[in-house]
């Protein structure tokens, strides 16, 4: 639960920046690339995680 929390509010703040950097700068995409890539590999470990304890 409180990782889901964690990544919404930096979600929130990726979004801010990027929209203060503008959505057609370079750097704003790799932010917004790199932060998604993040969240999508602690998913995918949080699940392995999870099925190795059970």
């Amino acid at each position: 639960m409180m990782k889901n929390i964690i990544v919404i509010i930096v979600g929130i703040i990726v979004l801010a920046i990027i929209f203060a950097m503008g959505l057609k700068s370079q750097t704003a995409q790799v932010i917004a690339l790199i932060y998604l890539i993040g969240v999508i590999v602690a998913d995918i470990i949080e699940a392995i995680v999870s099925k190795k304890r059970r």
